[in-house]
Formats: C-alpha cells, sequence, structure tokens
C-alpha cells in the first residue's frame, strides 16, 4: 500500500492503562495483537516541510471496534519516542498528540506513520526533511567607523547570528542577531581588521542553527 523507506521516526502507543513515558530505540518492537483498532493522522499534512532538528508535532486519531487492548505506533524516521498506554472502550476515541525531535535523521523524504504492530493496518503521510544551510558572505567592507557585512539569504531562515573576531581561527563573538541580510559593525576600531562568520536560525518547532559560514575577513576600518 505504501512504499517502505529506510528513514522512520517511530513514537509508539500502547492501550493499556493510563500511564506515559518517554523513550528511544532503532528498532521494531514485536507483539501479537489482533483486535480491530483504527488509525488517523491529523497533522502533519502531506508533503509538509520540516527541518532537521526541529520537533514534529503529531497528532493521531485513534478508535475501537472493540473493548480490547492494542498496541500502537506512529513512525518518522528510525525511532521510535513515546509510549502511552490506555484503554479504548467499544466506539471511543482519543486523539494522541505528541511532539517527534528530528535531531540526528537525515534530511530527505520520510514517512510518518500510524500502525498496529501486526503492520496490517496502518496511515502514512510523506513529510520532507530539510537541513538548514549556512549562509554565504559577500563581503565585509571596511568604512568610517564600521564594517557592512552582507550575506545571501537562507530558505528557511528567519535569523542570522553574526560572529566577529579579531583573529581568524578562534575567539569568535556574537555581535548581533538579525532578521536582514545585511549587518553594519559599529563597535570597531579604526585602523583593525576583522573576520565574520554567520549561521542561519529558525525557532519555528524548536530551535535550529546551521553549521558556520566561511569567514570572510574585512580591511582596515577608516
Amino acid at each position: 500500500m505504501f512504499k517502505k523507506n529506510k528513514k522512520t521516526i517511530l513514537v509508539m502507543f500502547v492501550s493499556f492503562v493510563m500511564t506515559m513515558s518517554f523513550s528511544l530505540s532503532c528498532s521494531y518492537a514485536m507483539g501479537i495483537h489482533e483486535y480491530a483498532y483504527n488509525e488517523e493522522i491529523l497533522s502533519p499534512l502531506e508533503d509538509s516541510i520540516y527541518y532537521v532538528g526541529e520537533k514534529i508535532p503529531v497528532r493521531v486519531l485513534f478508535s475501537s471496534d472493540t473493548g480490547r487492548v492494542v498496541k500502537r505506533t506512529i513512525v518518522v524516521g528510525e525511532f521510535w519516542r513515546t509510549n502511552l498506554f490506555r484503554h479504548l472502550n467499544m466506539g471511543q476515541e482519543m486523539i494522541v498528540s505528541r511532539t517527534v525531535s528530528t535531531k540526528g535523521v537525515e534530511a530527505g523524504y520520510c514517512w510518518v506513520r500510524a500502525q498496529t504492530f501486526d503492520y496490517l493496518d496502518y496511515d502514512a503521510v510523506r513529510i520532507k526533511l530539510e537541513k538548514l544551510k549556512a549562509p554565504t558572505i559577500k563581503k565585509a567592507k571596511a568604512g568610517k567607523k564600521k564594517v557592512s557585512v552582507s550575506y545571501v539569504k537562507v530558505k528557511g531562515a528567519k535569523k542570522y547570528l553574526i560572529y566577529r573576531s579579531a583573529k581568524k581561527n578562534s575567539r569568535y563573538k556574537k555581535v548581533a542577531t538579525t532578521s536582514k541580510t545585511k549587518y553594519i559593525d559599529k563597535k570597531v576600531k579604526k585602523g583593525k581588521k576583522y573576520y565574520y562568520k554567520v549561521k542561519s536560525y529558525r525557532s519555528v518547532h524548536g530551535t535550529v542553527t546551521s553549521n558556520y559560514s566561511s569567514v570572510k575577513r574585512s580591511g582596515k576600518v577608516k
């Protein structure tokens, strides 16, 4: 019905008693569960885009055709995260909401899948994980008592973190956080050269930052 994907994040739901816990594994748990339960993924939506490191909000509607106990699973990538123990009576419905971390998952398409442990009945939604890229610094132009640093806009970035040092390979300090693609550094000294690095940043479903950009050196401040 659905194609298998080597990247899956796994969140486990077990119906039995009112207890919740979090855990992590990279393999499927086994069990014999043959009762009639149903599942429907409410979110995320098909082909939604998230960034590696974000926490995906997952909502699943579970319903029961019997009053018996069954284990449920949600899959996205290679990790399973949540255990939920709860009994559902015949005809009862339950919406389960969880956030699933994508830290350590490779970028690309993968499935969010809600299923029973016998794998015969499940609902699946494909999502895309992208990696937040580092900016490319266009220039660090020295002027009178200032250095103007400009860089290319990055898809998915909400802000940019600016780092500066008087040495190329050490002692970088964050000097600004901005949503613009240009920063004017006025805390500089005449006759000095400075080195700059920039990171992309977003805080939508948790905080994600990119790697550093390549270093760009300014001329001497006038």
